[in-house]
């Protein structure tokens, strides 16, 4: 085998997409407040000023741990990105991984080392006019793994483990490269808290569609199928916690079935009773939020009696509390949690603090934001407080 056949032999475990591959319009994705974080972050990095205020208060490594729900269309913003800042995008071939775990996890130090030194080497072969003088060529996207365990080791554990033995201050950055990890469960983020927290940059917490989005994003179905009639209302309320790729695939779905009856079809275009069909018999199955699933389906809380609101809770705090959460990650959970759902937490804390039985919307919001269990009510609504703040001050300083 000659040299070059031994550099690529680990290539099935991962794919390199050229910026000029990535087809992607700004039109396919729904943009998000937090979408811009994303953005100013990768500015930030892209501009060369090491003078500049950034660099006077950190040193950027060039990681980005993003959390958000299964079914967004982050993948195909990221895909834009790459796009708009023609740069490469590489990811793991997950079917490969869970094709043959054991060889990955074995080989995992080479595979990594290999996937960023080739895909350097790939991308000039592709780009005539690449930019030898951009400080970044390539960004790398990497989608929590959670269907296979690797020797009782998650996906991000062994990525932490691979980096900060090299070296705690190691940086993406040097290797021409910005990292974009994407975790679904943050569970694993508390899990390793003080890794990740060293290990990443920045931490950046999508909060699932709201009322308003979703009705933002029926809208524009509507406008897409200007033949198709639907009552948009009606729709929002049978979608809570949804994300846009059930809410599209929901609507493809609907349309299809309608036209499948050429009677219906002949009389009307209004599908709003299909949908709801759909919905209601479980013929369409939404993605559930790894936040609820994890809490639904934790054998610590197999044994608490759902129909028991005081022995719920009861059960919930324990294992948050038990949990070894560091002080500076409280504090970024906080942050997060203060900029999307300030006074709904602030009613739920005081409701804690008086004993008083909680809503099912209050427990389906504490799913969201476990870590507020892991102090007294009182002391989380100080939490709270200092952390809503600790945000205003930062929007004051930047002029916001």
């Amino acid at each position: 085998m000659n040299d070059g056949q031994e550099e690529m032999s680990y290539s099935q475990y991962y794919t390199i997409i050229s910026s000029a591959e990535s087809n992607i319009n700004k039109d396919q994705i729904f943009f998000r407040e937090k979408y811009d974080e994303i953005i100013n972050y990768l500015r930030a990095l892209l501009v060369k000023d090491e003078d500049g205020l950034i660099y006077q208060y950190s040193h950027p490594k060039g990681a980005l741990l993003v959390n958000v729900n299964k079914g967004t269309d982050l993948f195909e913003f990221f895909k834009l990105i790459s796009t708009n800042y023609n740069l490469n995008l590489i990811q793991f071939n997950i079917d490969k991984i869970l094709e043959n775990p054991q060889d990955f996890y074995a080989n995992f130090n080479l595979i990594v080392e290999e996937m960023l030194k080739s895909s350097s080497k790939y991308i000039e072969r592709l780009s005539e006019e690449f930019d030898k003088e951009n400080k970044i060529k390539k960004l790398v996207l990497v989608e929590q793994v959670s269907k296979v365990d690797f020797e009782n080791n998650n996906f991000l554990r062994i990525f932490l483990n691979h980096f900060l033995k090299k070296s705690p201050d190691y940086s993406f950055i040097g290797q021409q490269t910005i990292l974009f990890w994407i975790n679904h469960d943050i569970t694993e983020i508390i899990e390793n808290s003080q890794d990740v927290f060293q290990f990443f940059d920045c931490f950046i917490k999508i909060a699932p569609l709201t009322k308003k989005d979703r009705e933002t994003i029926f809208s524009q179905l509507s406008e897409k199928y200007p033949k198709i009639v639907f009552d948009i209302k009606t729709l929002v309320d049978l979608t809570q916690n949804w994300e846009i790729r059930d809410i599209n695939q929901l609507i493809k779905m609907a349309i299809f079935k309608h036209y499948l009856n050429s009677e219906l079809n002949d009389m009307s275009n209004e599908i709003t009773d299909v949908l709801r069909s759909l919905i209601e018999s479980g013929e369409f199955i939404p993605l559930i939020s790894n936040n609820q699933k994890s809490l639904e389906s934790n054998p610590k809380n197999q044994n608490i009696e759902i129909n028991n609101p005081e022995n719920l809770i009861s059960g919930i705090i324990s294992d948050i509390q038990n949990q070894n959460i560091s002080d500076f990650m409280l504090n970024q959970l906080y942050e997060s949690a203060a900029s999307e759902k300030y006074t709904e937490l602030l009613i739920i804390l005081d409701k804690l603090n008086k004993n008083e039985i909680l809503e099912e919307n209050d427990l389906k919001l504490l799913s969201r934001y476990p870590f507020v269990l892991n102090d007294k009510p009182h002391m989380a609504q100080i939490n709270l407080e200092k952390a809503k703040k600790r945000i205003e001050q930062i929007k004051q300083a930047f002029g916001k």
